[in-house]
């Protein structure tokens, strides 16, 4: 399974560690949690830095990886209260679980974008634990480097 993960060129040497996501917190890490997030297209990785951006050019690291399918546990949607996509504490609270529970014995969880309608079932984001006993199985395919504009227009 490929996976894609769009993080700033200062960054791309740590973009496994989940420090960011561990000072800042995330859709579906609180503060304090560390996680690593991948998309399923360099298309929806973008969406997902741009989204959050201010007006300019920002240059970012574009990595794809390989994730062994045997390492991946897909979020059962069952679990998603209704109004999910406006809860984050919602969603962290289901990332948070799923860091204490099963992490340990998974690589990644498939989570849904709020970006995209959940019903595209090929686009999705990808929480990595990156502590995880399992973490080691990622395997980079690529990496470049790309400018992102993100001037509004």
């Amino acid at each position: 399974m490929r996976a894609w993960r769009l993080t700033p060129t200062r960054h791309a040497d740590t973009a496994f560690t989940g420090t960011g996501a561990a000072l800042y917190g995330g859709r579906w890490n609180p503060q304090g949690k560390a996680v690593v997030y991948l998309s399923s297209s360099l298309a929806l990785a973008t969406l997902e830095v741009v989204v959050h951006a201010a007006g300019a050019l920002m240059a970012h690291t574009a990595i794809e990886v390989e994730v062994s399918e045997v390492h991946v546990q897909r979020l059962d949607s069952a679990l998603l209260a209704t109004g999910w996509s406006n809860d984050e504490l919602f969603t962290q609270r289901v990332g948070a679980d799923w860091l204490a529970g099963d992490a340990g014995l998974t690589t990644a969880l498939v989570v849904p974008s709020v970006l995209i309608d959940t019903r595209a079932e090929s686009e999705w984001n990808m929480l990595v634990a990156p502590t995880g006993p399992a973490a080691r199985s990622l395997v980079e395919v690529q990496r470049f480097d790309v400018m992102i504009d993100v001037r509004r227009h």
